[in-house]
């Protein structure tokens, strides 16, 4: 899974040494010295001092870049998890003062495995509606209607545990809102969330269009009238772009709103084509 070669190693470990090294950062005291290091600089959070990268930054970004150029890593969480989880490991070899690298190494990537977990993603469609047919599966994909019992599943999913229960109430809101009764697309993804998301927008896309396909053959004669579009809220015209992912593991859903468009007319799927 996290194979590395021999070469890449000893360059990684090259990496590492200069960035354990002290004197490589700075904890400016003044708005000048601030402005010198940068304002935007990354920086580690060590004993309540922030301490900026000073001439290691381009070290920092090769071994993220290292890490991310893995396959398992590429695949499965985005670059700001891995920049995240050398910041921690970092932020701990200052404090405990570990001198091994292959620890380290096996730390930042136990981190990063920490945050791959299974995602289910829902999106609102315009333009779709199901006659006489419950779903339409495509791989990890599913198209349905987001009814009264599949809102009451999430919400016996959340443990009441960590201030939960008190959640619900907003979740509930934001799924009456924005998906119950409407037809939905759930894309299930491993991965972290950012990653997870991002995966769930290509696969759902890929399902739209494969429906697409079929409107330009059942509809061929009326194609040029450009009447009918089948979208994820985030394309639609004045639909808002609602995205609902829920920790698998947990029950625990992420929440995410924004702005779209309106479909113009209906395409119709019945258990029949």
């Amino acid at each position: 899974m996290y194979v590395f070669p021999p070469k890449l190693l000893r360059k990684m470990q090259y990496i590492w040494i200069n960035l354990i090294n002290p004197k490589k950062y700075a904890i400016p005291s003044t708005i000048e010295e601030i402005k010198k290091v940068g304002f935007l600089s990354p920086c580690l959070t060590i004993n309540g001092e922030r301490c900026y990268f000073i001439d290691n930054k381009d070290d920092l970004h090769t071994m993220a870049e290292i890490i991310y150029g893995n396959d398992y890593v590429h695949n499965k969480v985005d670059i700001n998890t891995v920049y995240k989880s050398i910041f921690k490991e970092l932020e701990d070899h200052f404090c405990v003062n570990k001198a091994d690298f292959e620890e380290s190494l096996n730390s930042i990537i136990l981190r990063i495995t920490d945050n791959v977990k299974n995602w289910e993603v829902f999106y609102s469609l315009e333009g779709l509606e199901l006659i006489d047919i419950d779903q339409i599966k495509f791989g990890n994909t599913i198209i349905f209607k987001f009814t009264d019992e599949v809102s009451e599943t999430i919400l016996e999913g959340m443990k009441p545990d960590q201030g939960r229960e008190s959640f619900k109430a907003p979740v509930n809101k934001f799924i009456s809102k924005n998906l119950l009764n409407k037809i939905c697309i759930k894309c299930t993804v491993e991965a972290d969330y950012n990653k997870a998301v991002k995966i769930a927008s290509s696969l759902a896309q890929q399902s739209i269009n494969i429906l697409r396909f079929l409107t330009c053959v059942i509809t061929y004669e009326r194609i040029a009238e450009n009447l009918i579009k089948i979208n994820i809220s985030p394309e639609a015209y004045t639909a808002g772009d609602a995205k609902l992912a829920v920790d698998s593991t947990t029950g625990f859903p992420t929440l995410s709103t924004g702005r779209g468009r309106q479909h113009l007319e209906l395409f119709p799927v019945t258990s029949s084509m």
